[in-house]
């Protein structure tokens, strides 16, 4: 669990305007170190109603992808890497090209997963795949 939120960030006035039990937050806390994405789009039958979604997993990432042009359109999506992975801030905005998995080549093989952002630049997320050969790479996104 990546995000977490507290009652006292909660709205209720926006809260209320929602019948299916939503609640609004003023505020979240990031708890963990590990890179996420900022997804933002149109849902086609609410005439351009511009959504914006925070999540950490790429299966819910890859979902959203193939939605697009069934009832989304205009996805954007964006890589947020921590320092450690990106190696120059403690967190980095930047756009979502490809994501790519991979083994590594190791007594205890890894799963490691990279992802190529805008300018080509390429992160990977795992520390423990730093320095290993990785045997082959898969696209998954």
């Amino acid at each position: 669990m990546i995000f977490t939120t507290h009652i006292a960030a909660r709205h209720p006035i926006l809260s209320a305007m929602y019948d299916d039990g939503t609640s609004v937050w003023t505020a979240i806390h990031l708890n963990l170190t590990q890179p996420w994405f900022i997804c933002a789009f149109t849902k086609i039958r609410e005439k351009g109603a511009l959504e914006t979604v925070l999540m950490t997993d790429l299966r819910q990432l890859a979902d959203l992808k193939s939605r697009v042009g069934i009832d989304i359109e205009g996805l954007q999506m964006m890589l947020v890497s921590p320092e450690w992975m990106n190696g120059s801030r403690p967190w980095a905005l930047e756009p979502l090209q490809q994501v790519w998995r991979g083994r590594t080549r190791s007594k205890d093989p890894q799963v490691v997963t990279r992802y190529v952002v805008g300018a080509n630049k390429q992160y990977r997320d795992t520390r423990v795949g730093r320095g290993h050969a990785v045997i082959s790479w898969e696209r998954v996104l």
